[in-house]
Protein backbone atom coordinates (compact mmCIF):
# COMPACT_ATOMS: atom_id res chain seq x y z
CA UNK A 1 0.00 0.00 0.00
CA UNK A 2 1.30 3.40 -0.94
CA UNK A 3 0.85 6.50 1.23
CA UNK A 4 -0.14 9.83 -0.23
CA UNK A 5 2.54 11.43 1.92
CA UNK A 6 5.31 9.49 0.25
CA UNK A 7 4.26 10.70 -3.16
CA UNK A 8 6.24 13.94 -3.14
CA UNK A 9 7.00 15.87 -6.26
CA UNK A 10 8.87 19.19 -6.28
CA UNK A 11 7.15 21.79 -8.40
CA UNK A 12 9.71 24.21 -9.69
CA UNK A 13 9.39 27.02 -12.18
CA UNK A 14 11.94 29.79 -12.41
CA UNK A 15 10.90 32.53 -9.98
CA UNK A 16 8.12 30.47 -8.36
CA UNK A 17 7.89 28.04 -5.48
CA UNK A 18 5.31 25.41 -4.67
CA UNK A 19 4.69 26.97 -1.25
CA UNK A 20 3.80 30.33 -2.74
CA UNK A 21 1.61 28.80 -5.42
CA UNK A 22 -0.28 26.69 -2.85
CA UNK A 23 -0.75 29.69 -0.57
CA UNK A 24 -2.10 31.79 -3.44
CA UNK A 25 -4.40 29.00 -4.56
CA UNK A 26 -5.71 28.58 -1.00
CA UNK A 27 -6.30 32.35 -0.55
CA UNK A 28 -8.08 32.65 -3.87
CA UNK A 29 -6.64 36.09 -4.45
CA UNK A 30 -7.01 39.18 -2.27
CA UNK A 31 -9.90 38.96 0.22
CA UNK A 32 -12.64 41.40 -0.73
CA UNK A 33 -13.26 42.53 2.87
CA UNK A 34 -9.86 44.24 3.04
CA UNK A 35 -10.42 46.33 -0.08
CA UNK A 36 -14.17 46.83 0.02
CA UNK A 37 -15.14 50.49 0.05
CA UNK A 38 -11.59 51.74 -0.40
CA UNK A 39 -10.73 53.95 -3.32
CA UNK A 40 -8.03 52.54 -5.56
CA UNK A 41 -5.17 54.98 -6.09
CA UNK A 42 -2.65 55.00 -8.87
CA UNK A 43 0.92 54.37 -7.79
CA UNK A 44 3.10 57.49 -7.60
CA UNK A 45 4.76 58.49 -10.85
CA UNK A 46 8.32 57.29 -11.31
CA UNK A 47 9.57 60.86 -11.02
CA UNK A 48 8.60 60.85 -7.32
CA UNK A 49 10.97 57.95 -6.71
CA UNK A 50 13.94 59.55 -8.43
CA UNK A 51 16.77 61.14 -6.48
CA UNK A 52 16.69 64.92 -6.92
CA UNK A 53 19.44 66.35 -9.07
CA UNK A 54 22.30 68.10 -7.33
CA UNK A 55 21.76 71.82 -7.14
CA UNK A 56 24.20 74.08 -8.88
CA UNK A 57 24.21 76.21 -5.72
CA UNK A 58 27.00 75.20 -3.33
CA UNK A 59 25.96 73.43 -0.13
CA UNK A 60 27.07 76.36 2.00
CA UNK A 61 27.48 79.98 1.01
CA UNK A 62 29.81 82.05 3.12
CA UNK A 63 29.30 85.79 3.44
CA UNK A 64 33.02 86.44 3.73
CA UNK A 65 35.70 83.98 2.59
CA UNK A 66 38.34 83.81 5.32
CA UNK A 67 41.01 81.54 6.78
CA UNK A 68 40.41 80.90 10.49
CA UNK A 69 44.18 80.51 10.96
CA UNK A 70 45.00 83.91 9.41
CA UNK A 71 45.33 86.12 12.50
CA UNK A 72 47.04 89.53 12.54
CA UNK A 73 48.60 91.56 15.36
CA UNK A 74 45.11 92.43 16.72
CA UNK A 75 44.58 88.77 17.61
CA UNK A 76 41.58 88.49 15.27
CA UNK A 77 41.07 86.59 12.05
CA UNK A 78 41.18 89.00 9.14
CA UNK A 79 39.96 89.04 5.53
CA UNK A 80 39.57 91.57 2.75
CA UNK A 81 36.10 93.10 2.48
CA UNK A 82 36.20 93.03 -1.33
CA UNK A 83 36.19 89.21 -1.15
CA UNK A 84 32.71 89.25 0.45
CA UNK A 85 29.81 87.79 -1.51
CA UNK A 86 27.48 90.24 0.23
CA UNK A 87 29.63 93.14 1.48
CA UNK A 88 26.57 95.02 2.79
CA UNK A 89 26.13 92.28 5.43
CA UNK A 90 29.70 92.73 6.68
CA UNK A 91 29.44 95.56 9.21
CA UNK A 92 30.78 95.92 12.76
CA UNK A 93 28.70 93.92 15.24
CA UNK A 94 27.11 91.68 12.58
CA UNK A 95 27.23 87.91 12.96
CA UNK A 96 28.12 86.27 9.64
CA UNK A 97 29.13 82.96 8.13
CA UNK A 98 32.78 83.19 7.15
CA UNK A 99 35.44 80.71 6.08
CA UNK A 100 35.10 78.36 3.14
CA UNK A 101 32.06 76.49 1.75
CA UNK A 102 33.43 73.22 3.09
CA UNK A 103 34.67 74.63 6.42
CA UNK A 104 32.45 77.53 7.43
CA UNK A 105 32.49 79.22 10.82
CA UNK A 106 30.30 81.74 12.58
CA UNK A 107 31.98 85.06 13.39
CA UNK A 108 31.17 88.50 14.72
CA UNK A 109 32.54 91.39 12.67
CA UNK A 110 34.79 93.37 15.04
CA UNK A 111 35.73 96.24 12.76
CA UNK A 112 36.79 97.38 9.30
CA UNK A 113 40.09 99.16 8.82
CA UNK A 114 41.99 100.56 5.89
CA UNK A 115 44.43 98.09 4.45
CA UNK A 116 47.11 98.10 1.77
CA UNK A 117 46.20 99.53 -1.62
CA UNK A 118 42.97 101.05 -0.32
CA UNK A 119 41.44 97.63 0.40
CA UNK A 120 39.35 97.35 3.58
CA UNK A 121 40.36 94.71 6.10
CA UNK A 122 37.66 93.06 8.22
CA UNK A 123 38.52 91.67 11.65
CA UNK A 124 36.48 88.69 12.80
CA UNK A 125 35.91 87.15 16.22
CA UNK A 126 35.29 83.42 15.64
CA UNK A 127 32.23 82.27 17.61
CA UNK A 128 32.18 78.63 16.52
CA UNK A 129 31.25 76.26 13.75
CA UNK A 130 27.62 76.15 12.56
CA UNK A 131 26.80 72.77 14.16
CA UNK A 132 28.01 73.94 17.58
CA UNK A 133 26.12 77.21 17.35
CA UNK A 134 22.88 75.51 16.27
CA UNK A 135 23.25 72.92 19.04
CA UNK A 136 23.68 75.67 21.65
CA UNK A 137 20.68 77.63 20.30
CA UNK A 138 18.54 74.46 20.48
CA UNK A 139 19.76 73.77 24.01
CA UNK A 140 18.70 77.28 25.03
CA UNK A 141 15.28 76.74 23.32
CA UNK A 142 15.97 79.69 21.04
CA UNK A 143 15.29 77.55 17.96
CA UNK A 144 13.46 74.25 17.54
Amino acid sequence: RRSVRSAHTDVSWPGHSATVLVALAWMGGTPMASIAGKEMKDPPPAIALMTPAMSETPAGIVTLPADANQVDNTGYVWAFLDAANEPERVRPGAVIVAGHETEPFIARVVDQVDGPGGRSIVHLDVLGVPDEVVEELRHANVIA
